[in-house]
């Protein structure tokens, strides 16, 4: 059964919150490059040379990596809790995916990736995880040393800083998802931004070829607009929150804005995403809040919370460790609060891929972690509510 939250237009182009379908008619009727103004933005953003709209986050991450020209047999390294697509998408390129596992904050062991490494290392995939940054200067330095490239998942990061750096600019490229229940929902779609030269021309070669969505997307957008109104009796799908922490919520069945992959990334996507991008650190903050808000619930629990500190976490979701998660998850599922071990989106790849391997760490986070409803809509009650019933779990 999937969630869907809907993208939250800011009212800086005179769009009112919750009217979507504004979006529509500036599409339509304005005429406007959007997706130009998008990158243009992206890249300003970021203080980077290039930016690349693209379908997808792991278009995005393949473009980058052929941009490399490896050779059949080289290897690239992943944190072994990852996006189970991607080291599939480097297997399918002729490449060899290598695994290493990932600490208490879910990101990978710096320790161990200095171990992984061997003369057919070519790319290291640093992962922010669920909104924290990784290790990056550790992580620039160990590549540097051996003339490897470094590409920075960004997927569930944006606006978000390590050191008041912003993640997404250490390595030589990274890339963003735009897919709901992101940072920036634009009900799909990526970008890929780099300071070098090759891998953006490399990049916009294939982008170029792809053919344009034209009015297709708008119809594929109003579509499901009107079929998740109808579905759910609201009136407007921004109300529908991808967690449904309310016993008596209704499910969305099959709610999804999946476009063909051969397409390019819209003018209308565009649209949408440039409103969050302007908004970006407001929404950050927003989560935040509520991530505090959650620590403050469950002060006093056996529960190992993520990292507070202001500016250091986006908080693409909230998760914690506790060698009690089988008494939460199911004291919030009789609640009908769902709740997620980032089983649903992310695997332990190393033992998956390379099952002779010792992957143990990752499985031990894995089994003790629990992800928490997370997105701007909760409300301070929804919160307690929760925080209630992992008490009642936990006492």
């Amino acid at each position: 059964m999937s969630r869907m939250i809907w993208p939250t237009i800011a009212k800086k182009r005179n769009t009112p919150i919750l009217n979507p379908l504004r979006c529509v008619f500036d599409v339509l009727f304005k005429r406007q490059d959007y997706v130009t103004e998008l990158e243009e933005a992206f890249a300003k953003f970021y203080r980077a040379r290039h930016a690349l709209a693209t379908e997808s986050g792991r278009q995005a991450m393949e473009l980058a990596v052929r941009s490399f020209k490896l050779s059949k047999g080289d290897e690239i390294i992943f944190p072994s809790l990852t996006f189970s697509e991607l080291p599939a998408i480097v297997k399918g390129m002729g490449q060899v995916p290598v695994f290493v596992n990932c600490g208490e904050d879910f990101n990978i062991d710096v320790g161990e990736l200095k171990r992984k490494i061997t003369p057919r290392t070519r790319v290291i995939v640093a992962t922010h995880m669920f909104g924290k940054g990784c290790e990056m200067e550790q992580v620039v330095r160990i590549a540097r040393q051996k003339k490897i490239r470094v590409i920075e998942d960004c997927a569930h990061v944006q606006g978000v800083y390590r050191k008041n750096r912003l993640l997404g600019s250490y390595g030589d490229a990274a890339f963003f998802s735009f897919q709901n229940k992101k940072p920036i929902n634009a009900l799909g779609g990526g970008m890929l931004i780099t300071n070098d030269a090759g891998v953006y021309d490399s990049a916009r070669r294939t982008v170029s070829k792809q053919a344009d969505l034209g009015l297709a997307v708008i119809s594929s957008f109003v579509r499901n607009y009107a079929e998740l109104a109808l579905s759910n009796g609201y009136a407007y799908p921004a109300q529908i929150l991808w967690w449904k922490i309310r016993a008596n919520a209704k499910a969305v069945p099959g709610a999804h804005f999946a476009l063909d992959k051969t397409k390019k990334f819209s003018h209308l996507q565009a649209r949408i995403a440039l409103d969050q991008l302007e908004s970006i650190e407001k929404a950050n903050g927003r989560r935040l809040d509520l991530a505090r808000k959650y620590a403050k619930g469950l002060e006093g629990l056996d529960v190992a919370l993520p990292d507070m500190r202001e500016g250091e976490n986006g908080f693409y979701a909230f998760v914690a460790l506790s060698n009690e998660v089988s008494k939460m998850r199911k004291r919030l599922s009789s609640e009908g609060i769902e709740t997620g071990g980032g089983e649903s989106a992310v695997n332990n790849c190393g033992a998956i891929y390379d099952p002779k391997g010792d992957y143990r760490k990752t499985n031990s986070v894995m089994r003790r972690m629990i992800e928490l409803p997370m997105c701007q809509q909760l409300t301070d009650g929804d919160i307690r509510r929760i925080c209630s019933q992992i008490r009642k779990a936990l006492k």
